[in-house]
C-alpha cells in the first residue's frame, strides 16, 4: 500500500513539474535572445506627389534556434511578405514613431502567419529596426 501512495505522489509531482517547465519555457528570462537578421529591404513607397523609397534593415527576435531554422527555410516567403507590406506604405504613414510602431506590429503579424499548410506559426518575440531611411 505505501508503495502505491509513493508512486501516485511521484506522478502528481512529475505532472506539476512538467506544467511548470512548460510555463518557464514560454518566458525564461535567463535564455539568451535569438536574433535573425534578414537582408536589408529597399522598396518604392506608395506615391504622395514625388517618388519616394524606403530602405530598412531589421532584426527579428525569435523564441529559439528552431524558429531561426524555420525562418531560414522560408526566407523567400518571409522576404516576399515583408516586401509586399513595406511597398504598400506611404512615407507619411511610417515617418513618425506611431507609424513605425504600427509597422512593427504589422511585420510581426505577417511573420506569425503559417508559411505552409499544417506548418506551425513562426514564434516571433519582437522586431527591431536597425536602419530606416525614407528618401
Amino acid at each position: 500500500q505505501p508503495m502505491k501512495d509513493i508512486a501516485a505522489e511521484f506522478e502528481k509531482d512529475s505532472g506539476h513539474k512538467a506544467e511548470k517547465a512548460e510555463a518557464e519555457e514560454e518566458s525564461d528570462p535567463a535564455a539568451p535572445p535569438v536574433f535573425m537578421p534578414p537582408e536589408t529591404f529597399t522598396v518604392n513607397l506608395q506615391p504622395e506627389g514625388e517618388e519616394q523609397y524606403l530602405q530598412v534593415g531589421l532584426v527579428v527576435q525569435v523564441k529559439d534556434q528552431a524558429a531561426t531554422d524555420q525562418m531560414k527555410l522560408y526566407m523567400p516567403q518571409v522576404r516576399s511578405r515583408l516586401l509586399m507590406l513595406l511597398s504598400s506604405k506611404k512615407a507619411s504613414e511610417i515617418s513618425d514613431l506611431a507609424g513605425k510602431n504600427k509597422l512593427i506590429e504589422e511585420i510581426i503579424a505577417q511573420l506569425k502567419q503559417p508559411f505552409a499548410e499544417g506548418e506551425a506559426p513562426l514564434k516571433v518575440k519582437s522586431v527591431h529596426f536597425t536602419d530606416f531611411i525614407i528618401q
